[in-house]
């Protein structure tokens, strides 16, 4: 609301109507004249001479109060000069009443004196503008705190927030090792990851390609030439000790059959052969993986023996 004030000069309502047509022909905002002064003059205060300066304004001073922003405006009407002073009225704005002057500073030009040819209107003025500045900081400190509390509010929601999607996330992830632990105490082992869940899937699909296979194939159904084993090295395991070490690698990874025949029993190394075999068996059983098979049955999937002995073992336990 507009600070309530009277023309500091005794104005008829003729007479303020008529400066408000005036008014308006400069400013078209102007909706009312708060104040008047009839004698005013503006002048420049020198840092370096700390004298003061007068500069070409001199006139009538009104006090307005406009319909756009900035609301209040002082307005002196130039009777020496073109130009029109124009002073607004912000929030932070502040000024000195030094009688015969009203003091005040103004963006980088420096401190600006305004001379009153009448100390009562001086007064007066003065003091409708100190009504001005206080409501207009009065109401910028209000706003300013409204947007501070909004501000705190949106960062608590945005905390809350956070911290609601880190629980939900907290409990997935207890929910999933929940799952995990549960499987691997059915199971006696650890459950598989995502990888080996896929390479299992990937033998399974080979494992019933190849049994489909020789089932359709018949007894009398031409069979692929098995390859040509390599060649023994020294010491080394035979053709059939490597279809042995092949179902240990699925005995191994726990997939042979509970009923699938025993590897048969290497011949024990001398004793100093002992310690690096166990190391090389170790680490062997370690590079053993659902990969690993499925990789291995693809190779001796082209072994039609091979084959049929996997589809009569699959259709022995499928029907059993």
């Amino acid at each position: 609301a507009a600070p309530a004030a009277a023309p500091a000069t005794g104005l008829s309502a003729q007479k303020a109507s008529t400066n408000l047509a005036v008014l308006r022909r400069h400013d078209a905002s102007v909706e009312q004249v708060l104040a008047v002064a009839g004698q005013v003059a503006l002048y420049n205060l020198d840092t370096d001479t700390q004298e003061w300066e007068r500069e070409d304004v001199e006139g009538t001073l009104f006090v307005v109060k406009r319909s756009a922003f900035p609301k209040f405006r002082v307005m002196v009407l130039n009777r020496v000069g073109l130009d029109n002073m124009e002073l607004d009225i912000n929030p932070g704005f502040t000024f000195e009443l030094s009688l015969p002057y009203i003091m005040y500073k103004e963006g980088d030009d420096g401190v600006k004196g305004l001379w009153f040819y009448d100390q009562e209107e001086a007064a007066l003025v003065a003091a409708l503008l100190r009504k001005i500045a206080d409501t207009l900081d009065a109401a910028a400190a209000k706003q300013q705190a409204a947007r501070a509390s909004k501000q705190a509010a949106r960062r608590a929601q945005a905390q809350a927030q956070g911290a609601s999607a880190a629980r939900a996330a907290q409990a997935v992830a207890s929910a999933a090792q929940g799952r995990r632990t549960a499987a691997e105490s059915a199971s006696g082992r650890p459950a598989p990851s995502g990888g080996d869940v896929d390479a299992a899937g990937d033998i399974t699909l080979l494992l019933q390609k190849m049994a489909a296979g020789a089932s359709q194939g018949g007894a009398g159904a031409p069979r692929p030439p098995a390859a040509s084993p390599p060649p023994p090295e020294e010491g080394g395991a035979s053709a059939d000790d490597g279809d042995h070490s092949f179902m240990a690698l699925l005995q191994r990874a726990g997939m042979a059959a509970g009923d699938a025949p025993a590897p048969a029993s290497p011949p024990r190394p001398p004793k100093s052969q002992a310690a690096p075999a166990a190391k090389k068996a170790k680490a062997a059983a370690a590079a053993v993986t659902p990969a690993a098979i499925a990789m291995a049955l693809r190779e001796l999937a082209e072994d039609g023996a091979f084959t049929a002995r996997v589809a009569a073992a699959i259709n022995r336990h499928a029907s059993a």
